[in-house]
């Protein structure tokens, strides 16, 4: 997979279009990493804690002499879309560039060929603005809103709907969806 990956890089395909990862994802089927949807599955466990038998959600299993990767296998329960993003290389740092005009400084076909300084504890304030840019945009494809845009969103919240419970958002314009 690494060697796919560079190789598809030094040829220059760009894996964070859409193009890209469906490049990726046929690549993993190929080599049989992903396999068809076989539809809807039931799974039953026994003596399993209550918040990981109802609640999906990642589970990681780490050195618990690492306080770093305890913290993030903790933290991966309740991970954020942006810090997988940021931590990936879906974004290289050499297209990341401030004063593009882009919004995030950042442009996915062509791009600066040098990257901003990374800031004290290294991050990257142009690259995080690169990510949400991209995060935004992916929900965008994936699970596009009913009004309004992922960009847009300025607040989310829980509703309770009889048994259920849906998640309110709230877009610039004030409404909601």
């Amino acid at each position: 997979i690494d060697a796919w990956h560079k190789e598809r890089v030094a040829a220059g395909d760009n894996l964070a279009t859409l193009e890209g990862r469906n490049k990726a994802i046929q690549f993993l089927k190929d080599i049989g990493y992903l396999e068809q949807d076989k539809g809807p599955v039931a799974v039953e466990t026994t003596c399993v804690d209550p918040e990981i038998a109802r609640i999906p959600a990642p589970q990681l299993v780490v050195p618990s002499d690492n306080a770093r990767y305890v913290l993030n296998a903790v933290n991966a329960r309740w991970g954020s879309l942006y810090d997988a993003i940021y931590g990936f290389d879906i974004i290289p740092s050499t297209k990341v560039q401030a004063g593009t005009g882009g919004g995030a400084g950042f442009d996915l076909e062509d791009g600066a060929t040098k990257p901003p300084p990374e800031t004290k504890g290294g991050y990257n304030p142009v690259r995080g603005e690169a990510v949400i840019a991209f995060a935004n945009d992916l929900l965008d494809e994936i699970a596009p809103l009913a009004k309004g845009k992922w960009s847009e969103v300025t607040r989310l919240w829980p509703k309770f709907v009889g048994a259920s419970m849906q998640l309110m958002l709230q877009v610039e314009s004030g409404e909601t969806t």
